[in-house]
């Protein structure tokens, strides 16, 4: 749990210098390389639940302006993830938001029906 702490310490405090590059905040400024090289399954997890809230969002505001959205369950969470790692690992300088964006894009397109 000390670890995991000091893990999130790290990675709150370099964000600020992160965010004025990139116009973000959060787990969606961390670069990849920062990601994968943490291999804590917690670490891990709370990346993850900010890619899904990410994705969410990106969803809600594309279905309440073009009425089209990506399929999340067109994925396991375990595909998703492992796309979110290997593109990491290829990508290592990118931004983890761009990790999401190359998923998004891979998800079918939907029509929102009212």
């Amino acid at each position: 749990m000390k670890r995991v702490i000091i893990a999130l310490a790290v990675l709150v405090l370099t964000m600020p210098a992160v965010a004025q590059d990139t116009g973000g905040l959060g787990a969606g400024a961390i670069k990849c390389s920062q990601i994968t090289a943490e291999m804590d399954d917690q670490i891990r997890n709370i990346a993850y639940s900010w890619a899904e809230g990410f994705m969410t969002a990106v969803n809600l505001c594309t279905g309440a302006s073009i009425q089209k959205y990506r399929n999340l369950a067109a994925l396991s969470r375990d595909a998703q993830e492992r796309f979110i790692r290997n593109y990491c690992l290829q990508h290592p300088n990118a931004d983890y938001q761009n990790a999401v964006w190359a998923l998004l894009n891979t998800l079918p397109i939907m029509a929102h029906t009212p």
